[in-house]
């Protein structure tokens, strides 16, 4: 919406310039007319970068610095009106030549600020490739680990319980067998927001490879890792994905849970081994289920 209002006013400010010099106006109206039409051009950016909660300190610096020559335009149009030819180019008026050079100096670290911003943006680009999973949105297999490692030493300080999880979606190559890889990463997908959606917003949650998942619950004990596994389990088997007009497909996923009290010897490859034996036991006894290491 505002990137087309913002084409709009650009095309309006254009055709309003070049009537102004084809009806031959005076050069302190032109003036006028031309910083009007810069201050419409500007006032998008600026309220975009002010307003928008995600904004960085970057973004909301220069829309500071277009705002003071926003500022300056007004003034420079009410000059054009009031001065009349004391504003014209080639016055040297002391007024239009601090415009000038105000104006300069604000292009010039509006524009250093505009490459800077273009750098953040791909830095803030790659991080998220280095983060996250592409397809499904959350935590990549090195990401989590990371972070879950982080964990594992802060709850050991504490000495409070933490609890894994290995989650994976049952028959899943039978999915992609059945309905195609699309398919199959629509489920993913599905499974993916569903299950993020119950956790907190300080538990992990990661993909660790193809259909096998991982949750780190920080500060929980057994019997809520069960009640959080269940509640889990419940919601993937009431899930459908529609792939088609006629294709709708259900899942359902086995998981296997680890909950201790870490010390410093706890490692994030031993919890993962452990829920994985647990996991394959609920593969062994039937899918659509949870094992727990006692």
């Amino acid at each position: 919406m505002i990137k087309r209002a913002y084409v709009i006013a650009s095309a309006i400010s254009i055709v309003v310039i070049h009537l102004a010099i084809l009806l031959q106006y005076t050069e302190g109206v032109r003036i006028s007319i031309m910083s009007i039409s810069m201050i419409i051009l500007w006032c998008f950016p600026i309220y975009v970068f002010l307003m928008d909660k995600n904004s960085s300190v970057l973004q909301k610096t220069v829309a500071f610095i277009y705002l003071a020559g926003f500022i300056l335009l007004i003034l420079r149009a009410y000059m054009g009106i009031g001065l009349r030819e004391s504003v014209s180019l080639m016055s040297n008026n002391i007024y239009n030549v601090l415009f000038f050079l105000c104006l300069y100096l604000i292009m010039l670290i509006g524009n250093i600020g505009f490459i800077l911003m273009a750098k953040e943006k791909s830095d803030l680009e790659l991080t998220k490739v280095a983060t996250y999973d592409e397809l499904t949105g959350i935590f990549n297999r090195r990401e989590f680990l990371l972070r879950a490692k982080e964990n594992v030493s802060l709850f050991s300080r504490r000495k409070e319980p933490i609890s894994f999880f290995l989650i994976d979606l049952d028959n899943f190559k039978k999915i992609n067998d059945i309905y195609g890889h699309f398919a199959g990463d629509m489920v993913l997908k599905d499974f993916a927001v569903k299950i993020k959606s119950q956790l907190r917003d300080y538990d992990l949650f990661g993909r660790i490879g193809g259909e096998e998942f991982t949750v780190l619950l920080p500060g929980t004990n057994e019997k809520e890792a069960l009640e959080v596994a269940e509640r889990l389990r419940r919601i993937a088997e009431k899930a459908t994905v529609n792939v088609g007009r006629d294709h709708i497909i259900k899942y359902t996923i086995s998981i296997g849970i680890v909950t201790v009290i870490p010390d410093e010897h706890t490692s994030i490859n031993t919890l993962y081994k452990i829920s994985d034996d647990a996991l394959y036991a609920a593969k062994r006894n039937g899918r659509n289920r949870i094992e727990v290491v006692k």
